[in-house]
């Protein structure tokens, strides 16, 4: 399935964009719902803003950095 654009962002489905970067589709719907990334839900599937989703990605690889650093 090609990337959709809805409300002027490029969104994936969740679970292409978890096969994409290797987390389940559950995590990536939870993130959806608790609204720690952007997320629409359209029928039973689960469309994803990917840079929110990136955002997210980012931001917990520099918390893992930050502590790694703090540790050593």
């Amino acid at each position: 399935m090609k990337n959709k654009n809805i409300l002027n962002r490029q969104v994936i489905s969740s679970k292409e964009l978890a096969q994409r970067v290797g987390y389940t589709n559950d995590y990536i719907s939870r993130l959806c719902r608790l609204g720690i990334v952007d997320g629409e839900k359209i029928g039973n599937t689960w469309y994803v803003d990917e840079l929110s989703f990136k955002k997210f990605v980012d931001l917990q690889e520099e918390a893992v950095s930050d502590l790694r650093a703090k540790n050593e």
